[in-house]
């Protein structure tokens, strides 16, 4: 028995995703992941130069945090990995789901 061409054996995706939201100067941007880090990564907002505010989903409860334009331009901005890495530990810190 042979398996059809194309198929592989990769198991299914067990549990839930984080959805992540961001807002930003009236723009939202989503992303989705295992881990909440993972969902927030994965948001590419063109401009992050201003407060936002970050909306964590997982199972129906919701999270909202106001991020500083500080966090913000850290985490979502084009700037060093040192300053990438500060944001990502004080985000980390902050949000529990």
């Amino acid at each position: 028995m042979s398996r059809p061409k194309g198929s592989t054996n990769r198991p299914k995706l067990a549990g839930t995703l984080y959805k992540a939201s961001l807002k930003i100067f009236g723009k939202y941007f989503r992303g989705e992941g295992r881990t909440a880090l993972e969902a927030v990564q994965a948001i590419k907002p063109g401009v992050a130069k201003g407060m936002s505010v970050l909306t964590l989903e997982k199972d129906g409860v919701k999270k909202e945090q106001v991020l500083s334009r500080f966090i913000t331009a850290n985490l979502f901005g084009g700037g060093s990995p040192m300053r990438n890495e500060l944001a990502i530990k004080l985000f980390l810190q902050t949000v529990k789901l």
